[in-house]
């Protein structure tokens, strides 16, 4: 099954505001994420994961990453990251990781096997 969240708002969790669980493929797109720890794709069944053009602000108490990974394929694009404990954690087969910036967080980005990390014009 896919998984599709497309301009939602999340706020205020001291986890994860959205786990996906049990899901093929999770795409998110135009999101905003305050206050909490962001997504959390723990399944390592899950094929691909697409994040694109969505705001990751202010970690709050979680001590998660803002998007933590476990997709055998993961691409994140164009997204924001402020103020996060950490803020992309790729931990699948390979990632894609393209025009995303960074600031104010303990490790900008963590991946699994950088040989199959591909990382362009981000600003950490």
């Amino acid at each position: 099954a896919r998984l599709t969240v497309r301009d939602c708002h999340f706020s205020g969790s001291t986890g994860a505001a959205l786990r996906a669980q049990s899901a093929s493929s999770v795409v998110v797109h135009g999101c905003k994420f305050e206050g909490c720890a962001g997504i959390d794709v723990q399944d390592v069944s899950c094929r691909d994961a697409l994040i694109q053009q969505s705001t990751f602000k202010d970690g709050g108490t979680s001590r998660l990453s803002a998007l933590c990974c476990r997709a055998s394929s993961t691409t994140v694009s164009d997204c924001d990251f402020q103020a996060v404990m950490d803020g992309i954690s790729a931990f699948g087969s390979t990632c894609a990781l393209f025009r995303n910036s960074i600031q104010g967080a303990g490790i900008g980005i963590s991946v699994k096997d950088v040989s199959k990390a591909t990382v362009q014009d981000n600003v950490i």
